[in-house]
């Protein structure tokens, strides 16, 4: 009998038929269901009665893996954040979690360098002046040179601090595993954090959402900043107060931002940061690259089979899962 598995990730232009087939052929049942928001409500109505969910960015909450518990055995998250998955309640459940941590961390650097290049070189603005049909030289700042302070570390900072050595950067980091003073991985110097924001032309965001992180981000934080410089984030938008960004660049504290996730989501023309030209937006898409989906949808298959086949998967979060008594692998 086949195993039932839900892939609930949003259509980025992805094209999941001929995966479907070829992992029908092991024996998996698979049925790519969007819900209709990441509400846990949505959540369950979407994956109920489903052994394995290839998860996207809804919310696995008590309730709703209490309501999924029956038959559900594994949730693959597909991306790297955790934080909207009751992991606790999961292994109590006897629910594995996974995730693809770093499959995705190359693209959202690419990202990330992007949109700075996108803002200091006024590439998004002069598109959308132009299409209004002004013509409209602006005046720019290179960012070749520039100190780069890049806030958590991990696969992704690393990335994007490789891909700046091409412009030359200076690139400082702050990260809890690394000693002020340390030389980390790709030629960054580990400072604190009042030395970094006070030192670096660009601040760029990549740590994860936690209890302890979440709305860490606020005025005092940017009046830490240059007036010169700017804020970027890809990692979660309620790490920052948003309304606090916001006063920071209508009072100039800061010279402008790039944003890529928001406090709440998705957003809309009325948003004020909609309104701002020292700001460069896009919808939550810095990890959707086909090289990254195609990554990390890779390393799903590879803790679906593991795990049927009774071994702990790869990536495991919560490998306490285990000992429930309510299910086992």
């Amino acid at each position: 009998m086949s195993i039932r598995v839900v892939l609930t990730n949003l259509n980025h232009g992805q094209q999941y038929r001929d995966y479907i087939e070829d992992m029908s052929k092991k024996g998996y049942d698979i049925d790519w269901i969007i819900p209709a928001s990441y509400a846990p409500q949505d959540a369950v109505s979407t994956a109920h009665g489903y052994e394995a969910i290839i998860a996207g960015g809804e919310k696995y909450d008590r309730w709703a893996l209490e309501q999924l518990s029956d038959s559900l055995r594994i949730i693959v998250r597909h991306g790297t954040g955790i934080d909207n998955i009751d992991l606790a309640t999961a292994s109590d459940l006897g629910i594995a979690v996974t995730n693809t941590a770093g499959k995705n961390a190359r693209a959202v650097a690419e990202h990330a360098l992007g949109m700075m290049l996108a803002l200091t070189r006024k590439i998004a603005l002069c598109d959308r002046e132009l299409r209004k049909g002004n013509w409209c030289p602006a005046f720019s700042r290179e960012l070749y040179g520039k100190t780069i302070g890049i806030i958590g570390y991990g696969a992704i900072g690393q990335w994007l601090a490789k891909l700046l050595r091409g412009f030359d950067c200076e690139i400082l980091a702050y990260d809890l595993r690394w000693n002020v003073g340390d030389d980390a991985p790709e030629g960054a110097k580990v400072t604190d954090m009042d030395d970094l924001l006070s030192q670096s032309d660009f601040v760029s965001l990549h740590i994860p959402l936690t209890p302890q992180t979440e709305n860490s981000i606020g005025i005092e934080f940017f009046q830490k900043m240059k007036q010169s410089a700017f804020f970027v984030n890809t990692a979660r938008g309620k790490l920052v107060r948003e309304d606090e960004l916001i006063r920071a660049l209508q009072d100039g504290i800061i010279s402008g931002a790039c944003l890529d996730v928001f406090a709440n989501a998705p957003i809309d023309g009325s948003h004020p940061l909609c309104g701002m030209d020292d700001v460069v937006l896009t919808p939550h898409c810095s990890a959707g690259s086909a090289e990254s989906m195609n990554d990390t949808l890779t390393t799903c298959t590879t803790s679906l089979i593991e795990f049927f086949s009774g071994k702990i998967p790869s990536g495991i979060l919560n490998a306490d899962y285990l000992a429930s008594k309510n299910k086992g692998v």
